[in-house]
């Protein structure tokens, strides 16, 4: 009888762990997809100014290729 309730409680708690795994992971990618988004929308716009000239002393430039660096691979 307490060999059924220890393979219970066993079963039982790695279902709910594996549970809060699964929402701590889709958490985590819900997370990361919205920075990517907003990463890649300042890309954008960052990219926007330079095609258009504008003056930045190159500083816009240096901005760009930080986040290039820190975002590709």
């Amino acid at each position: 009888m307490t060999d059924d309730i220890v393979i219970r409680l066993r079963r039982d708690c790695m279902s709910l762990i594996a549970d809060e795994a699964a929402e701590v992971i889709e958490r985590l990618r819900k997370e990361r997809d919205e920075a990517r988004l907003r990463t890649g929308r300042i890309l954008n716009e960052i990219d926007c100014r330079i095609q258009h000239g504008a003056d930045s002393n190159g500083h816009m430039e240096a901005i760009y290729n930080l986040f290039k660096e820190n975002t590709d691979g």
